[in-house]
């Protein structure tokens, strides 16, 4: 006998998990998009008026197409190493673990979900990773959530390990204060990985968690899934493909920085990445990364040591790299999406 759909709105399976999750969006979606476009309107606005075009193109003119080449490579190996991450996560032993066949679709919807985050503000990277795990390849919501979770906590937690360690070997000028919050955080997000994988603490929140309605059977799910990734195999893939995603990344913004006629060493550009991507976590974004973005890398650069007159084009030069080189790689990864054949109760 065919498998049917859930009718829309039924709230059962996959479908209608995703459906309240967009829903619970979608109200707040149009106003967070127009105050994004409405600041990086005003930033690009007093951006250009601090850095002239010709600044910009004469920045421009040191990419070749090695630099670039190389970048894309970076970024290459940064979503291959975050499928990686979420390969261990999904496919752990248990229930609907997902199946190894699933691979190359995974590296697709990790590279789709990757292009959601560089143009849309707000959680968009994550919420197209639940998204387009639980609907393409079928997984079951509590298990795409869990692992979007837990993916965000290791990066977070790792970009301020890596700040603090890189801080004084790129001779930055960081503030005693942003070293002891820096510090503070990176504990902070080890101790609450930890909590989440580790047995009696997990079960200890889940108990509390689980008087919220409609969440025990739900919380059941994702412990089963957790305790799988406590295992010292587990564990030793995603602290792996966390610290490789680390490196690849660095490649790739020290070829950016390179094409925008700035040389930064591996820790310069560790240390940059890290200023900038911990401050997009701030809750007011530009729409694409506009206006914001290129501020982060100007403040980083400064911290750096480099004069504010030189840091400008520099910034802005390095975030439209990024977007040439970074978007077109996502679309190319998200095409592994349509090699996958529909899923079988769409095709009943």
């Amino acid at each position: 006998m065919p498998l049917r759909r859930p009718e829309p709105g039924s709230g059962r399976g996959p479908a209608g998990a995703v459906e309240r999750l967009a829903a619970a969006r979608s109200s707040r979606l149009p106003l967070q998009t127009a105050v994004a476009a409405l600041v990086a309107a005003i930033l690009l606005a007093l951006l250009s008026r601090e850095v002239p075009p010709v600044e910009v193109e004469r920045a421009l003119s040191h990419a070749t197409p090695l630099l670039l080449s190389t970048a894309a490579l970076g970024a290459a190996g940064f979503v291959f190493m975050r499928s990686w991450r979420y390969l261990t996560m999904l496919s752990a032993e248990g229930e609907n673990a997902l199946p190894a066949a699933s691979a190359p679709q995974l590296v697709g919807v990790t590279a789709a979900s990757w292009g959601f985050g560089l143009l849309l503000p707000f959680a968009a990277a994550d919420l197209g990773f639940v998204w387009l795990s639980t609907t393409r390849l079928q997984v079951p919501v509590e298990r795409a959530a869990a692992a979007a979770v837990l993916a965000r906590l290791l990066d977070l937690s790792s970009l301020c390990v890596i700040a603090l360690l890189a801080a004084p070997l790129a001779g930055a000028a960081l503030p005693l204060s942003l070293r002891l919050l820096a510090l503070v955080a990176a504990l902070g997000l080890a101790a609450a990985t930890a909590a989440l994988l580790v047995a009696p603490s997990r079960r200890r929140l889940f108990q509390v968690l689980a008087r919220l309605p409609g969440l025990g059977e739900r919380l059941a799910r994702v412990d089963g899934l957790l305790a799988t990734l406590a295992r010292p195999r587990q564990v030793a893939e995603l602290v792996l493909s966390t610290v490789a995603a680390r490196a690849c990344t660095a490649v790739m913004y020290m070829a950016l920085f390179a094409a925008a006629g700035e040389a930064l060493d591996l820790w310069q550009a560790w240390f940059a990445l890290s200023v900038r991507t911990l401050l997009l976590g701030l809750p007011v974004q530009g729409l694409g990364g506009l206006g914001t973005s290129q501020a982060w890398w100007v403040l980083a650069l400064v911290l750096l040591g480099q004069p504010l007159s030189r840091a400008l084009p520099v910034g802005v030069t390095v975030h439209l790299l990024d977007l040439g080189v970074s978007l077109p790689l996502a679309a190319l990864g998200s095409l592994l999406l349509l090699c996958r054949p529909a899923p079988l109760e769409e095709r009943a």
